[in-house]
């Protein structure tokens, strides 16, 4: 997706601006978003904890859903799901080894 052209215009737009106080691993996570809108506007947004840290944790679904976004593009549709589904269901699997084959092409 990063090679798409519709991305890349998106992504021609946005300045990333690090802030040093936030690369010190005892920092706090979270972040604050900024956009300054075509007419000149700004507004913000402050995500004190981010989703997937410990205070704001992902529901399963999310989970299974960050999940499926990640090794679809890999494994296809189908083995995704049929993994997703067997580590959902972990404590029933008799033999382990019988993941491998839905974590290989």
């Amino acid at each position: 997706m990063m090679r798409d052209e519709k991305v890349l215009g998106q992504r021609a737009k946005v300045t990333l601006t690090g802030d040093r106080a936030m690369m010190d691993p005892a920092a706090a996570r979270g972040g604050v978003v900024e956009v300054t809108l075509a007419d000149g506007r700004k507004v913000e947004h402050f995500t004190k904890y981010p989703p997937g840290t410990k205070e704001n944790p992902l529901s399963t679904e999310a989970v299974a859903a960050k999940t499926r976004d990640l090794i679809t593009p890999v494994l296809g549709a189908e083995k995704s799901e049929k993994l997703i589904e067997q580590i959902r269901n972990l404590e029933r699997v008799d033999d382990i080894g019988k993941l491998r084959p839905l974590m290989t092409n």
